[in-house]
């Protein structure tokens, strides 16, 4: 089972694109504007959260390093 990542309801039925290495993640909307990234988180986490409250309707936000 791999690591599920929570990106809010504004996402569901759009298509996201993935890349990541092995430091990071990064998610994307379909016309390429980035949605958020993250350190690649440890093995076996198995969840990864959007830092928002339960039932938030999430935002475009962009966290660069």
């Amino acid at each position: 089972m791999g690591t599920r990542f929570k990106l809010g309801k504004a996402y569901i039925g759009q298509e996201i694109h993935v890349l990541y290495d092995d430091e990071s993640i990064m998610f994307f909307d379909s016309r390429g504007t980035e949605i958020i990234s993250h350190q690649r988180p440890p093995r076996p986490l198995n969840y990864v959260g959007n830092n928002k409250p339960r039932g938030f309707l999430a935002t475009q936000t962009s966290t660069k390093s």
